[in-house]
């Protein structure tokens, strides 16, 4: 469930980011929750290309924590920034990859990834529930995220589709099946 201060926030940011020809979505715990996930979440997470995140950074820099530069972990890569509104972290991600052994997993927002969720009269892209998953089988210490999502996929069906697409690509083919198998 989204809490009255989160929502509050996400309006703010809808508002700012509409109409603006920005390549964006949600993802993470927001995302997830719009998506019907039982799930509290506490801070917003976009991902969007490099450009994305400094437009994002000009329409939220009055909320700037943390500028947008690149950076890099052993699980991440992206031109990352941190915003707080309200109280609430927004995570701004642009050319994001989760890195996972040998595997750079894309993490930008493409139309094959993103779906159309409505809030309120927003039309809010949000990344969807199976390539969260998927990211989250390639990010250290998020089984309990997992499990909830392979569950929730199970209950409500998942995109085989979405699966057997992924699995083409270079090195997915072991996490595809790690997924496949939680959801039966």
């Amino acid at each position: 469930m989204i809490n009255k201060n989160l929502e509050n926030v996400l309006r703010e940011i809808l508002l700012r980011l509409e109409d603006k020809n920005i390549k964006w979505a949600l993802v993470g715990s927001t995302a997830s929750a719009l998506q019907n996930l039982r799930i509290n979440p506490r801070d917003i997470d976009i991902i969007t290309d490099k450009n994305g995140s400094y437009k994002i950074e000009k329409l939220l820099l009055d909320y700037r924590i943390q500028p947008i530069k690149f950076r890099r972990t052993h699980q991440y890569s992206s031109y990352f920034g941190l915003f707080r509104i309200n109280s609430i972290d927004v995570e701004v991600m642009g050319n994001l990859l989760i890195l996972y052994r040998d595997i750079k997993f894309d993490y930008s927002p493409k139309s094959s990834l993103i779906k159309k969720i409505r809030f309120e009269h927003y039309v809010v892209p949000v990344v969807s529930l199976e390539n969260q998953l998927i990211a989250n089988l390639l990010i250290e210490g998020q089984k309990e995220r997992v499990y909830k999502l392979a569950n929730h996929l199970k209950r409500h069906g998942a995109s085989e589709r979405y699966f057997l697409n992924l699995r083409k690509r270079e090195g997915m083919k072991e996490v595809v099946e790690r997924a496949r198998s939680l959801l039966r």
